[in-house]
């Protein structure tokens, strides 16, 4: 197929579930994870760590897909017997009423 194409992409399920994926990954050229926010498991990245260290994958790569950034900051100050300040930058969503 190397001869017919310039790029070939196999699609496997996720490492881990089935052993045809590391079999596929002795073939590639590089190895692509798609990980989805809120879908993918947290569990699952040990895993593909470890293999990556044993450098059983070729050439590595991760898409974050459907990754929701939100942005936010705060202000503050008291008075009275003391003094506060605070300034902070990180993610926040509205609570739940």
């Amino acid at each position: 197929l190397s001869a017919q194409y310039d790029y070939i992409i196999m699609d496997s399920a996720p490492i881990g579930l089935v052993s045809d994926s590391l079999l596929l990954a002795a073939h590639a050229h590089a190895t692509l994870f798609v990980v989805r926010q809120g879908v993918s498991k947290k569990n699952s990245l040990p895993l593909i760590d470890d293999l990556v260290r044993e450098q059983k994958l070729p050439s590595p790569a991760i898409v974050f897909n459907g990754v929701h950034a939100k942005r936010g900051y705060g202000y503050g100050y008291g008075y009275g017997y003391g003094y506060g300040y605070g300034y902070g930058y990180g993610y926040y969503e509205e609570d739940a009423k």
